[in-house]
């Protein structure tokens, strides 16, 4: 979207430089639907922002809804289109937009008669539909992918033990059309499921059987705009009438079923596409007759979950695709009210401490001294906890939009035609790339995968590749007796302190070469971290201060660990870490 947009803004630029600001355009709509449908309604909304964005005087807009889908008589379907062009003969014509399949073949047949070389291109049509219509060279559209099979493949993911599949349609033209595409799906996708076909039925029929489904069943709704007793529907109103009478999940693929009562789907956004086909079509007002467009395929499509939905149907977090957008969520207290919740935990624990130190005996002072050991273990976690939610969030989300801004620029460099042009944004292309690789090791740094799905050893020797290549320093990673199993407090804690200790090699040891030694023994384990730097006086590092040290005691008392340091100037540095055995095999790491 991004790409074409630049696209269109030099060619307005273009314009200017011929001399006229905005040259005035006439822009005539043809819709094939009524205009109380809710995709209509969004997709021409997209379509007017986007030529009002520049100049709102440089398009004028004239927009017809022939509802060609509920009226299908030839007789009529000939005569309204004549009964267009005789409306619009005072108005030159810059471009017909067609939208919807119906209209742009309805216009195909009559445009040589009617509108003789004004240019035509369409939008909202799907390209399984073209298939059957031969375009002329120069007719171009926004064509939009209905993803069916997408989003019953996330039904499939959301609910893996579905033994049943129902597949919901209408009695009209396009809604068999969608039925026909969805059951061949689930055939493919899904051969061993029983398939429950619910299309063309009466309304009052499908009401009933949606109610009294059997267990382990979802629902694939495509499109009801009529149903067997010529009842007719805006699709958007049927679901939401039945959707939430249905005793098993429902999704979708279209934007506009969001909130009606079905779990989600890998939807079709309208706004997308109608300004898809706006920015398309700014390009054919403004190239000029004989320059050849190039037609697009609407970027909208995007997984959206209803989190109600997902509440209701007890579908679990993990099983939501990585990206997908949860709309309806429930804010919890503490998301609501973080601040003020930490603020007034923080208050409550230093006025604690305060009074256990000012009015308590030894006793309760060493029971107080426990307590701080407890809290900040759990601050510990809390940092821990916060460090993988960043990672994931730079890694899933800043990282995946990095390298497509790097793709997009790239995209428009090949399409550029002024030297310097391409030159820029290959420049640009460079740095997003740069941008992009120090956000995923950052990512990396704050909590490696490797540490939550392989353990300890790999995570570590992960982390010491970094170190190699960014800093020229070699480590050595030996292994003697380490245990199979610790404790994820174990695991973490010295995962962090090698971290630590890595990084103070590197910033301040001038080191050629460092080692790290994982033993374990009968009562416990060691890690001992050396290196051959300049090395420095222990005995005058300012208490508190100096190689991360406290950080790494802090860490090691939340375990009953210790840490011996030895070092002297020009002899280098030895870190040994020691944490006790007893209570630490909980859980593998």
């Amino acid at each position: 979207m991004a790409r074409r947009r630049l696209f269109t803004l030099l060619l307005l630029g273009a314009a200017n430089l011929w001399g006229s600001q905005h040259p005035h355009k006439n822009v005539l709509v043809l819709v094939s639907d009524e205009p109380n449908l809710p995709a209509v309604a969004t997709a021409m909304d997209a379509v007017r922002t986007e030529f009002d964005r520049e100049d709102p005087a440089a398009i004028s807009l004239f927009t017809e809804y022939l509802d060609l889908n509920r009226f299908e008589s030839p007789d009529y379907q000939t005569e309204i289109l004549r009964w267009e062009q005789r409306k619009y003969l005072s108005v030159p014509l810059d471009l017909i937009l067609c939208g919807g399949l119906p209209a742009l073949r309805l216009v195909l047949a009559q445009r040589e008669k009617l509108w003789p070389g004004v240019p035509l291109s369409f939008m909202g049509v799907d390209p399984e539909d073209l298939k059957g219509t031969q375009l002329p060279p120069d007719v171009v559209g926004e064509a939009f992918q209905t993803d069916f099979e997408g989003t019953t493949q996330l039904a499939l993911k959301l609910l893996p033990d579905t033994k049943h599949v129902a597949v919901v349609s209408g009695s009209a033209k396009r809604d068999r059309n969608a039925h026909l595409q969805m059951t061949a799906i689930v055939h493919h996708l899904r051969p061993d499921a029983d398939l429950i076909d619910l299309g063309g039925v009466s309304f009052a029929d499908l009401e009933r059987r949606l109610s009294s489904l059997p267990k382990e069943t979802i629902v694939l709704w495509t499109s009801v705009t009529q149903d067997r007793n010529g009842r007719r529907f805006v699709p958007r109103d049927a679901i939401a009438a039945l959707a939430p009478k249905t005793n098993a999940p429902v999704f979708g693929a279209f934007g506009t079923y969001m909130g009606t009562g079905m779990v989600g789907g890998d939807l079709l956004d309208y706004q997308v596409a109608g300004h898809d086909a706006a920015v398309l079509a700014e390009q054919i007002l403004y190239l000029g007759p004989g320059t050849h467009v190039q037609p697009v395929t609407s970027s909208g499509n995007r997984i959206k979950l209803d989190w109600r939905q997902l509440r209701k149907w007890h579908i679990p977090d993990e099983r939501v695709p990585a990206g997908s957008e949860v709309l309806f969520r429930t804010p919890s207290l503490w998301e609501e009210h973080r601040t003020a919740v930490v603020l007034i935990a923080s208050f409550v624990v230093v006025q604690s401490v305060l009074l256990v130190l000012l009015f308590i005996e030894r006793r309760n002072l060493v029971a107080a001294r426990r307590e701080l050991i407890h809290l900040n273990s759990s601050l510990l976690r809390a940092q821990d906890e916060e460090r993988a939610r960043l990672a994931r969030g730079l890694h899933d989300d800043t990282s995946q939009r990095l390298a497509l801004l790097s793709i997009e620029i790239d995209q428009t460099k090949a399409e550029a035609r002024d030297d310097s042009l391409r030159q820029a944004l290959g420049s640009l292309s460079e740095k997003a790339a740069a941008v992009a690789a120090d956000v995923h090791a950052i990512a990396r740094g704050l909590h490696p995968s490797k540490f939550e799905h392989l353990g300890l050893l790999p995570a570590v020797r992960e982390f010491c590749r970094d170190i190699e290549l960014r800093s020229g320093v070699d480590v050595e990673v030996t292994t003697d007796n380490w245990p199979a199993y610790l404790s994820r407090n174990v695991t973490l804690s010295l995962y962090r302190i090698v971290q630590e200790a890595l990084q103070n090699v590197v910033r301040h040891s001038d080191a050629h070469r460092a080692g790290l030694q994982f033993a374990g023994g009968k009562h416990e384990v060691s890690v001992k971290i050396t290196d051959d730097g300049r090395g420095f006086d222990p005995s005058a590092v300012p208490e508190g201060r100096g190689l991360g040290l406290v950080g790494m005691r802090e860490r090691l008392r939340a375990v009953q660990g210790r840490i011996k340091v030895h070092s002297r100037p020009g002899a280098g540095t030895t870190i040994e870490v020691l944490i006790p055995l007893a209570g630490t095999a909980e859980s593998p790491a």
